[in-house]
């Protein structure tokens, strides 16, 4: 019995030993780790031999569609109307062009806060913050862009219902297109078109698919759009008789709107006018951004006032987003909203719904004059 106890306890104080023996090799040498995993003459043959196990990565790379690939130096302007290209990468510089909404272009070169770009005629940088790269892009595209369903067929069939037994609405030739109605469900085989502003249906076998992707357009081609534009407006306004349905000068509606002769103005000018009327009341309603707009063309047309749309806006002590910041920051970042643009075109164009003021303010009830939403105008300081 005792010599059976010696034993055990004999065993029982040399496996402590060890422990204790292991546990100080562990905390005493801990320093060297490192050094002995960097010097490889160091390893032992058992630790070259052990079997490397490698962590799967959380987010597992998932295979790109052909689609997909094919976007991979692609970008989309993630804008509602418009983003500025840029000659440098500054806001500073020179805006040599636009990418409008569903425009796409091609990436030359992308660094941290700007991207160098190609895309139709127009080559040059834009802000990071608007664009969307690679398979983001392409998701873009397919929210905004058109899809366009091109006949294959000699004679493609348009049908009233998804059925080959279902009446015929009309025949196209082959290559003539029809906008694809993307909200509308369809069944196999079948594609859903507009067709004289209501859904119709094409056999998927005699189309090919493709979306409307525009590029980028050049300061002189928006220029000539906007003189196009303008000349057309004059000559609807001349036929109209001048003076036709002005504003009330009691003060209280609109009442009508007044034609008077379009101004021609450089892209430079329009984006200014259209930011101004951002500034100014982005907030109100399409009727308050015509006449902010008005008043300033008005200005633009009176001999007492500078005759072009920057030296109004940029007149000392008349408006102060101009002076203040806030007009360079819309400037910059293209924060315009799509009725500012549409207030500015037409102001341009000639209309003019405030019957010729020239001062506006944000109604407090300490001037009386027309007002138009939250905002009063007068034509006498």
């Amino acid at each position: 019995m005792k010599s059976n106890f010696k034993m055990k306890l004999l065993c029982s104080t040399l496996a402590l030993s060890l422990l204790v023996t292991a546990c100080g090799s562990a905390k005493g040498e801990g320093t060297e780790v490192d050094t002995m995993v960097e010097d490889t003459q160091n390893v032992s043959v058992q630790e070259e031999n052990k079997e490397v196990v490698t962590i799967p990565s959380e987010e597992p790379e998932v295979e790109l569609t052909e689609e997909e690939k094919e976007w991979q130096n692609y970008l989309m302007a993630d804008v509602e109307l418009s983003l500025r290209v840029r000659k440098e990468p500054n806001v500073e510089a020179e805006v040599v062009g636009v990418l409008e909404k569903g425009d796409r272009a091609t990436v030359i070169e992308k660094g941290e806060a700007w991207t160098k770009i190609s895309s139709g005629d127009v080559e040059g940088y834009v802000s990071n913050e608007f664009c969307l790269y690679r398979t983001d892009a392409l998701n873009h595209a397919k929210e905004v862009c058109n899809m366009i369903a091109t006949s294959t067929s000699d004679l493609l069939n348009i049908r009233q219902e998804m059925s080959t037994e279902s009446e015929v609405l009309a025949k196209f030739e082959k290559d003539k297109t029809l906008v694809v109605d993307k909200d509308a469900v369809t069944e196999e085989g079948w594609v859903a078109v507009i067709l004289n502003g209501k859904t119709a249906y094409v056999s998927a076998e005699y189309v090919t698919l493709k979306m409307d992707i525009g590029t980028a357009i050049t300061v002189e081609e928006l220029y000539i759009r906007e003189k196009q534009a303008q000349a057309q407006a004059q000559a609807q306004a001349q036929a109209k008789p001048q003076g036709s349905g002005t504003a009330s000068n009691a003060g209280y509606s609109s009442g009508g709107t007044t034609i008077n002769t379009p101004v021609i103005a450089n892209a430079s000018e329009y984006e200014v006018l259209a930011a101004m009327i951002w500034c100014e009341s982005g907030n109100q309603s399409y009727e308050c951004n015509l006449a902010v707009a008005s008043v300033i063309m008005n200005r633009v047309r009176d001999s007492r006032f500078p005759n072009s749309i920057k030296e109004v806006v940029f007149a000392p002590g008349q408006f102060p987003p101009a002076t203040d910041g806030p007009l360079e920051k819309c400037l910059t970042y293209g924060k315009t909203t799509e009725n500012c643009y549409k207030a500015a075109q037409a102001a341009l164009n000639g209309e003019d719904n405030t019957d010729g003021c020239l001062y506006f303010n944000t109604y407090k009830g300490d001037r009386e004059g027309l007002r138009i939403g939250a905002m009063v105008f007068w034509k006498h300081w």
